[in-house]
């Protein structure tokens, strides 16, 4: 659709977990949404949710925003597993500034 309404409630946990100079936590979410076009209306279409299990994994070595993330997610309208996402980076952060900048490779 044209349009999106999306809703995300994450609890963190960041123990004092760290392997070799990776830092490990973890994450339980809960996601919802409806998406439509512009000559539907939005109260009429069905909202989707899902709730998920997720692990994160940051490099003690290097600062700023440069989490990995792995999630595993239940279709709660469907009632059945969804998808494993991994992408990098927190989606929000109400504590610190969000960086959106692209990611970049140097070549060594």
């Amino acid at each position: 659709g044209s349009n999106r309404f999306i809703g995300n409630i994450e609890y963190r946990v960041l123990p004092e977990l760290d392997w070799w100079i990776f830092k490990l936590g973890f994450v339980s979410f809960f996601d919802a949404g409806i998406v439509w076009e512009n000559n539907e209306r939005l109260f009429k279409q069905r909202l989707l949710s899902s709730i998920g299990l997720g692990v994160r994994i940051g490099n003690r070595k290097r600062g700023g925003n440069n989490t990995t993330r792995i999630d595993l997610a239940f279709n709660l309208n469907e009632n059945k597993m969804g998808s494993v996402t991994v992408s990098s980076g927190h989606l929000f952060n109400l504590i610190m500034p969000i960086d959106f900048s692209t990611p970049t490779y140097k070549v060594p």
